[in-house]
């Protein structure tokens, strides 16, 4: 009997040097499956569980918008994850770029983000590659829901007919928050609109309490 394939869509880099106590590790570690990640972050990852991936950053992204498109797969073993902090294929942190986003930091900058997000262009081809290659039984998704996520989402959910199953512990769409910034408001109304229909999507929705999940069933 073939192990259970689950093929993760994330933000960040799986990387136990970077997030210590990773939730992914201490869950999957000795876990019976096989594990293919697909990630939106710049950097290598360290885990001893996953060895194939396909990472998209926002520097890829926004290079899109006037040329190649953004994306690629790559595989590592966990020896070498071990022994290196730079996977040989992954994009390494580019500091400058980075540095420069940080200091410009504010609701203007993040909304430009996000429309880099939703109109870049995604080098589909080797996305449904590795899709292909690994055939997935499970698409599972732990994360702090955005507008780029639930993009990919979408585009990965044509690729492949497995299930999708989310997890979060955060309040991802309701309206109790504190911002000052009108833009965020009108961001955030788009997004919870946008969010309602988006759970269709899922198979199985899971939360951090039973007093979320109420509070989620309320809001949708």
């Amino acid at each position: 009997m073939s192990k259970l394939k689950i093929l993760i869509i994330a933000d960040e880099v799986w990387n136990d040097r970077i997030h210590g106590n990773n939730v992914l590790t201490n869950w999957f570690t000795g876990f019976d499956a096989e594990f293919a990640e697909v990630y939106c972050s710049p950097g290598a990852p360290s885990n001893p569980v996953c060895t194939r991936y396909f990472q998209v950053t926002d520097a890829m992204m926004a290079k899109s918008l006037m040329g190649k498109r953004a994306g690629h797969a790559f595989e590592t073993e966990i020896l070498e994850m071990q022994a290196s902090e730079v996977a040989p294929a992954a994009e390494p942190i580019p500091e400058k770029f980075y540095s420069t986003m940080k200091s410009l930091a504010g609701e203007p900058l993040r909304a430009v983000r996000d429309m880099i997000w939703l109109t870049g262009r995604y080098n589909q081809e080797a996305l449904k590659k590795i899709i292909d290659d690994f055939q997935p039984d499970v698409v599972f998704c732990p994360r702090l829901l955005s507008p780029k996520l639930m993009r990919l989402e979408k585009i990965i959910s044509k690729m492949t007919t497995a299930p999708f199953v989310a997890f979060t512990a955060d309040d991802e769409a309701s309206m109790m928050q504190v911002s000052y910034s009108p833009l965020y408001w009108i961001k955030r109304l788009l997004f919870r609109s946008a969010f309602k229909n988006h759970v269709k999507l899922y198979k199985h929705y899971f939360t951090f309490s039973a007093e979320q999940a109420c509070d989620y069933n309320a809001q949708i």
